[in-house]
């Protein structure tokens, strides 16, 4: 079987498994995937030079879609650029799918170009992987996927494919495969731990439900109105994506108060940005209800956890509420929100960011730092927001936004700092892949969160090291990839500037 022939099996393979989108990144060694990829035109390409840009373009359109996409590359460092995106897409539960072309296992440690050991490049941060070597017939290449992709990708898969020469040619005379995919259901939850935590709840008399980070699912919607409807309280930043206008937002203010006082949390999604909150619950039965092994424990020490979706468990122990209090903490928040609105505030980052939270479109991606602190404190309705929390780092969010946007091919905003920005621009020789984006960048001078947290203030003689100082032209980087480029000052300008269409560069200073 030649090399062409491989690739264009495992390629079939992913396609009937529901990859309809594969980011592409240039090489000789992967060339053969480049082939067969030309007579599978269900499969969407998008090429990204950049691997490490390449590998957060795919998580991000896997994150908008819900479906698994490929990231292909060639060998080597290459493919050790994909890691960081790994790593997040291995704490967001991202179905990434790192497509790595190498060379056979005995050219390994020779001396030989872009030749390094790819076999367990990602560690720990592979949900699974598979080594197809050069000596795997056919039936071991579809037995091995077929295993692999039953499962629930939650998280990323590694699919590293060893070719030998010749790597080119049009030699594919293969059967498209007929492999039919049947996906492992979600995990049963346990009779004993579902008794375990609807006893709890029917003890509970101000029962919170607290909503980390999670795409839009009309389903947890429902379940959460459905909480709310019996009286239960519910917590969950912007990231939650579940819209309720009784939902608190800022929990932060209530934090310390004597009259906030839950006697039971239920928590589901993954992060909170919101430090404060981290710890504020010890002292009370906490049940975490997410589809993982080990579930984390930020709030506190757990009693139970539920491993399933949270929809139909949110549903059963709403059954079991009995006497619930009416309180007053939606109430406390607005209070709060009211005198903060009417507090004159001078223009800065702030003010911006909130104006750009009204009027952004109705999907956006945040950028990590001072720009997601600050749009916690914005009004909202009926918006998406995408977020890199996974490991909340800043490197991967242009290519995580562009790849959101790619998804969801509607008008779109990615809202970032300048450090954030130039750290990864890169993700714009992507930009053309996308139908309509305003990428907006705040420009501070640089790494401002430092200013902004506690710590960094008793030392101000690393502040030039740590504040990452930028002196360089914003807009001769955007109009360079053909970006519509505007400065704004204030938040008419601002405002104007977002109501333009195309591919638009807002600078927003400050």
């Amino acid at each position: 079987m030649s090399s062409v022939q491989r690739a264009y099996r495992i390629l079939q393979i992913l396609q009937q498994r529901g990859v309809s989108h594969l980011v592409m990144s240039p090489g000789s060694r992967n060339a053969p995937f480049m082939i067969a990829l030309k007579k599978i035109p269900e499969i969407s390409v998008h090429l990204q030079p950049d691997e490490r840009s390449a590998g957060y373009t795919a998580m991000g359109i896997a994150l908008a879609s819900g479906k698994p996409v490929v990231a292909c590359c060639t060998s080597g460092t290459a493919a050790a650029n994909y890691l960081p995106s790994v790593v997040e897409s291995y704490y967001q539960k991202v179905p990434l799918i790192c497509l790595t072309a190498d060379r056979p296992k005995e050219a390994v440690g020779q001396r030989n170009g872009q030749t390094i050991e790819q076999r367990n490049l990602y560690g720990i941060y592979i949900r699974y992987k598979i080594d197809l070597e050069i000596e795997n017939d056919v039936d071991f290449i579809t037995d091995s996927l077929k295993a692999v992709l039953n499962q629930n990708l939650l998280g990323p898969v590694h699919l590293n494919v060893a070719f030998k020469e010749p790597l080119y040619g049009d030699d594919i005379n293969l059967e498209k495969p007929n492999v039919t995919f049947c996906p492992q259901p979600t995990n049963v939850v346990s009779r004993e731990i579902l008794l375990s935590a609807k006893k709890l709840i029917r003890k509970s008399r101000r029962p919170l439900l607290l909503l980390g980070q999670m795409e839009p699912d009309g389903k947890v919607q429902a379940a959460v109105e459905t909480w709310m409807r019996a009286g239960g309280q519910v917590a969950g930043e912007w990231l939650c994506n579940i819209q309720g206008s009784d939902i608190i937002r800022n929990i932060d203010v209530l934090l310390g108060c004597g009259e906030f006082n839950p006697d039971l949390l239920v928590s589901i999604g993954r992060d909170w940005v919101s430090k404060k909150i981290k710890g504020a619950f010890e002292g009370i039965p906490i049940i975490h209800i997410e589809e993982i092994d080990h579930a984390p424990e930020p709030f506190g020490s757990i009693s139970i956890h539920v491993k399933s979706q949270p929809s139909s468990v949110l549903i059963a122990l709403v059954e079991e509420f009995e006497a619930i209090e009416k309180v007053g903490w939606k109430v406390m928040e607005s209070n709060f929100e009211d005198e903060r609105k009417h507090e004159s505030s001078s223009w800065c980052d702030l003010t911006a960011i909130q104006t750009i939270m009204r009027f952004s479109p109705a999907v956006m991606h945040l950028g990590n730092s001072s720009v997601i602190r600050y749009a916690q404190l914005a009004t909202l309705s009926n918006k998406v927001i995408y977020a890199n929390r996974g490991t909340a780092g800043i490197d991967g969010t242009l290519s995580t936004a562009i790849g959101q946007a790619i998804a969801h091919n509607s008008d779109f905003l990615c809202l970032l700092g300048d450090v954030s920005f130039f750290y990864d621009s890169n993700a714009l020789w992507l930009a053309g892949s996308v139908r309509q984006i305003k990428i907006v960048v705040i420009n501070n001078g640089g790494g401002h969160i430092f200013s902004v947290i506690s710590g960094p203030e008793q030392h101000p003689e690393i502040a030039d090291w740590q504040q990452s100082p930028t002196n360089y032209e914003i807009g001769l980087v955007a109009k360079s990839f053909g970006f519509t480029h505007t400065v704004v000052v204030d938040e008419l300008s601002l405002t104007q500037a977002l109501s333009l269409k195309g591919h638009v560069f807002i600078e927003v200073k400050v």
